[in-house]
């Protein structure tokens, strides 16, 4: 008897029954937008082609999850459909939109040839040289940065994977560290380090890169071989906001606080300073104010902190910093630089939250960060950074630590000693402490005579 063919199965020039789009626009209707967007995927794998389905995947997307994915979907309806008009124009708005110039452009050429774009959307020679004009004073191919806006936009959807396997290969700056940040929010940091190390390499103004390469080894617990990153990141200066930023993060990880300041001031002199705005200047301006924190500077703290509030409101890092001036009358000595999604792979954070009680542990032993690495984002963490290595450290109370130093690195501090070490320290909140000490307790690790207590700070 021959197999019945499965409800999956893609059926090329088919298109699903009425009721089947009916259901989908019924639970968009409901906004119950999880089983609307399973059930729209599973049409447009069973009728790849029809458009029908392909557009309320879009719809669904763009209602229940983010404009990312939905730009993706509409790439990848492009993709098996590169002649349909329909696609095209849905994937040209959303590029356009999402600041895929590039791809936006292609597409363009593509719905020009079928005779369905009528208006001036041509190409201008100089915008377009300054697009491809590299930060190392190079200029990239067409192609290249046409690949580079199709890897980023796998990665604004989470695809960190496809994002990595489409950036390998693609010898431009921007490309090379892409790759790195994509592999490093999958969860292969290995592979992450050395795509980073390898982008500094091909590109000594590489900051960014160099900055990242030493987060790497704090991860891995190389502390050695990141402070021997620290002397060019320290002595470098950056030629663009990206690089800043890396700088001065990866000189405020490792505690080179007055070396982190003296680069924040640099780069505020920079002629690509002068017209900076948004997000990137909002989280540069927070290190600057961590790094003044740091050294004891109120004053110099309060109003960094307070102008990367005005570009970026919801900015967590600088509210914490600001919120400890006004209530401890003095500059933290351990202000929140970073927000979980600096620090953490992405990909691994997703699969914690959707864990069940029964796959918690697995989940929490997935993580390779050193016990030293948790010990540095909890003190240089949010408050959202720090729940996740508390979780992590005790968690680790009960086994030893998943991650070993590398051959050559520093003997590693486990997790008892840094979860004692941490409730000393006047870094998060009374129960925060507390929560450290009892775990500990819990797992056997209390010293004889050791008490219950945490520091009020």
């Amino acid at each position: 008897m021959p197999k019945q063919p499965s409800n999956t199965r893609q059926t090329k020039g088919g298109q699903p029954e009425p009721a089947q789009i009916k259901a989908v626009e019924r639970l968009l209707g409901a906004r119950d937008y999880p089983r609307a967007i399973a059930r729209a995927r599973t049409l447009v794998q069973q009728f790849p082609d029809h458009g029908g389905a392909n557009r309320l995947l879009l719809d669904a997307l763009e209602q229940g999850e983010s404009r990312a994915a939905t730009t993706l979907a509409a790439y990848q309806w492009a993709e098996r459909r590169p002649r349909s008009a329909r696609a095209l124009e849905a994937l040209y708005q959303l590029a356009i939109e999402g600041q895929h110039l590039l791809l936006a452009y292609r597409v363009a050429d593509r719905l020009r040839e079928l005779g369905a774009l009528t208006g001036a959307y041509h190409i201008d020679p100089e915008g377009l040289a300054e697009m491809l004009q590299q930060p190392d004073g190079t200029a990239a191919t067409r192609a290249q940065m046409e690949q580079f806006d199709i890897g980023k936009l796998h990665m604004d959807a989470h695809d960190f994977a496809g994002a990595a396997g489409l950036l390998d290969g693609v010898a431009i700056t921007p490309a090379r560290n892409n790759r790195g940040f994509a592999l490093f929010h999958a969860g292969n940091i290995t592979e992450a380090l050395t795509a980073f190390l390898d982008a500094w390499q091909h590109d000594g103004g590489n900051l960014f890169a160099l900055g990242w390469a030493l987060r790497l080894r704090l991860y891995l617990g190389d502390e050695t071989g990141a402070r021997g990153l620290a002397v060019p990141l320290a002595q470098a200066q950056a030629r663009r906001a990206e690089d800043a930023y890396g700088q001065v993060a990866g000189l405020l990880l490792i505690h080179e606080n007055q070396a982190a300041w003296d680069a924040f001031e640099r780069a505020g002199q920079a002629v690509w300073a002068a017209g900076e705005t948004g997000p990137l200047l909002a989280e540069r301006l927070q290190q600057g104010g961590g790094a003044a924190s740091r050294r004891g500077d109120a004053e110099q703290a309060r109003a960094l902190w307070r102008q990367a509030l005005a570009q970026r409101p919801g900015l967590t890092t600088a509210a914490e910093g600001l919120a400890a001036l006004q209530r401890d009358g003095a500059p933290p000595a351990y202000p929140a630089l970073f927000e979980w999604s600096h620090m953490l792979p992405v990909d691994w954070v997703n699969r914690l939250y959707a864990a069940d009680a029964a796959h918690l542990d697995a989940r929490l032993d997935e993580l390779t960060a050193s016990d030293a690495y948790l010990e540095t984002i909890y003190l240089a963490g949010d408050a959202s950074l720090r729940t996740f290595a508390t979780q992590v450290l005790k968690h680790r109370l009960q086994r030893e630590s998943v991650a070993q130093p590398p051959v050559g690195g520093q003997p590693e501090r486990h997790a008892a000693a840094i979860a004692r070490d941490l409730a000393r320290l006047p870094v998060g909140t009374t129960q925060e402490r507390l929560g450290l000490l009892s775990a500990l307790r819990d797992a056997g690790l209390m010293g004889v005579g050791e008490t219950l207590t945490a520091n009020p700070f």
